[in-house]
Parts: structure tokens; sequence; C-alpha cells
């Protein structure tokens, strides 16, 4: 697990924790990157074997010109681990003589060991615009996670910082505009239930329109009033009588009859027939002549 602490503001942070030696497994180099730097706690060591501390490092992402991974064979440690060995071996044989060389032979082996376990060693090197380069070396073992995290480095490295600035104001312009849509929708909903609200209920009688006055026929009976219905019969005006044909004394010769159309001919409508004269009432007396006394 990493131990290394970024500002508030940063954001797309990576980090991964390596062994700095095969043989010093239980201690941690730290590397992490972030949208701004690159940060990284390396764990100091004697001879590969002997810990010393640990060192940061920490260069801005802007001041950063390259990143890269350099696996590297160690011939000087091959040769001290093969000396530490040929030490070693006469000391240990002749231990059950002495115990000072059973001492010493243990040492040298412990070194020439080590210096043959860690003779392959896979470094980091972040190099800054000036063209100072920062080595963290870690263990061979662990080559492919520091691979993956040399591309990642590199992602943030090379990306286009004015095209992710512009993606998140995007972003941000998009959250508000949902936001705004939420809130009409909730105002729409508000005014439609206000609207509902002043609406008359169900059980209240609906306002009637005005009757509409019926109009009779002018033949005094109205066939719709026996259905319990309405009807308006326009008046259709009396036709013109037709003139006689003028007829000479000489028969002209017969002329075929035009076609008769199957249509009736309308009729003018009746008049209606006036009421009887009314009789005077039986009981009054009738003048008699007036006759003098005389």
């Amino acid at each position: 697990m990493s131990n290394l602490q970024f500002a508030p503001g940063e954001t797309d942070v990576v980090q991964e924790s390596f062994s700095p030696s095969v043989i010093l497994f239980w201690l941690r180099t730290s590397v992490g990157a972030s949208s701004t730097r690159v940060v990284a706690r390396q764990t100091n060591s004697a001879l590969g074997l002997i810990p010393l501390g640990s060192k940061d490092i920490a260069y801005p992402l802007s001041n950063v010109a390259g990143v890269g991974v350099n696996t590297r064979f160690h011939l000087g440690r091959l040769v001290a681990g093969v000396i530490n060995l040929l030490i070693a071996y006469p000391c240990l044989s002749n231990a059950t003589s002495s115990g000072l060389l059973l001492v010493i032979g243990l040492i040298f082996l412990v070194f020439g060991v080590a210096a043959l376990v860690n003779m392959f060693t896979a470094t980091l090197t972040v190099q800054n615009n000036g063209g100072g380069v920062a080595v963290i070396g870690v263990s061979i073992l662990e080559k492919a996670k520091l691979e993956a995290l040399r591309e990642q480095i590199n992602q943030r490295l090379f990306a286009d910082q004015a095209l992710l600035r512009h993606n998140q104001h995007m972003q941000v312009q998009n959250q508000q505009l949902s936001v705004q849509q939420q809130q009409l929708n909730a105002q729409v909903m508000q005014q439609s239930a206000y609207l509902q609200s002043q609406q008359p209920q169900s059980g209240a009688p609906a306002p009637q329109p005005p009757a509409v006055p019926q109009r009779r026929s002018p033949t005094g009976f109205d066939p719709a009033l026996l259905s319990g219905g309405t009807s308006q019969v326009a008046p259709q005006p009396p036709s013109a009588p037709s003139p006689k044909a003028y007829s000479p004394s000489w028969q002209a010769p017969a002329q075929p009859n035009p076609p008769q159309s199957s249509a009736p001919t309308p009729q003018p409508p009746t008049p209606p027939s006036a009421p009887p004269p009314q009789q005077p009432p039986t009981g009054t007396p009738s003048t008699k002549p007036y006759k003098p006394s005389y």
C-alpha cells in the first residue's frame, strides 16, 4: 500500500508500491503521478542489503520531459558475489577448528548471495526539461508492474490538457442543464396540479346551453315533433304560373316530345284555411217595427 500524499486539487491520481530489491522484500518504494506532478519515495540501501533511510522525489508534470523503464545487468555485482563466495567457502570448511572462521564465512556468504541476486535490476528514469535524471530502482521481479506505471504516467504527461479542460467544462454545463430541466419539470407538474385543483368537482351540475326556439312548418304539421326532436322547415316560394303557348290556325308538324323527367314536380305549399265566420249568439231578441198608438 502506497503512503504518498496528494494535494486536494490534484486529480487523476495513480500510485504503486514496489520492493527495492529481492533481498529487502519487506521494504517498499512508492511511485505515483497525478494531473499536476510526479512523486516518488525511494528506499536507500547499502550493498543492496542494509537499509539506510529513504529519498523523496517530486517533479511538476509540466517540467517532466519523459519517463522510461531501464533493465540492467550489473557485472560488478556478479564479480563481487563470486569473490565473496570464494572467500566464504574455505572459512566455512575450517569452521570446526575455530568459531571466528564460521562467523566470517557466514558474512561473506550473505554478501555474495545478495550481490548475485541483485545483479539484475529494473529502474524507472524520470528526466526533466533541464536534462536531470532521477533513477528509482526496484526489484527485477516487479518489472511488469513498473512498465504499466510508466504507461499511465506517459498518458498524463502527453495528454491534451486543453481538451481535458474543455471536456470538464462541458460536463459541468451538462450537469447544470440537467438540473435546470428537472426544475422546469417540477414547475410544470405544480402548475398542472394547481389547475386541476381549480376545476369544479365531478358531482356539480354543468351549465346547460340556452334552448333553441322551435319553428313550425306552414302546413301546421311537423313530423319531427312526433319523434321528440325539433324541426326547422323553411317555407318555399310559390312557383310562377307557366304562360300558355300560342297556337296558330295552321298546324305545324308535330315535334317529338322531350324526355320526361322521373323527378316529381315540386308543389307549392298549401296555405292555411281561413277560419269560418262566427255566428251571432242565438239569444239576441229580434227588432219589431214601430207602430203608433193612434
